[in-house]
């Protein structure tokens, strides 16, 4: 719950904070959720699908970034953190 919750988070601040020039790059940022956490793994994967992406993200050569997945992610990490922690200890009481 934890997990799919921040994925989600995630995925609507890299949208809201992707550089927009026909709107490809937004709309194709997704998440896909493996496993349930039940009976072994899950995790997330975040991110977009166009190839594009990871320039806009990091920059090339000639043309500066304009990061828009790392500040969501640095956005969510720390109230995530927090959960998993409250989690883990009440699964202990």
């Amino acid at each position: 719950m934890v997990l799919r919750r921040t994925a989600h988070a995630i995925e609507a601040g890299a949208q809201a904070l992707a550089p927009v020039d026909t709107g490809t790059l937004r709309a194709s940022i997704s998440t896909t959720l493996s496993g349930d956490g039940r009976s072994g793994a899950m995790s997330a994967e975040i991110g977009p699908t166009v190839d594009y992406g990871i320039y806009q993200e990091y920059g090339t050569s000639t043309q500066p970034g304009t990061p828009f997945l790392g500040p969501a992610y640095d956005r969510q990490i720390d109230g995530y953190t927090r959960a998993l922690a409250q989690a883990a200890a009440s699964e202990v009481l």
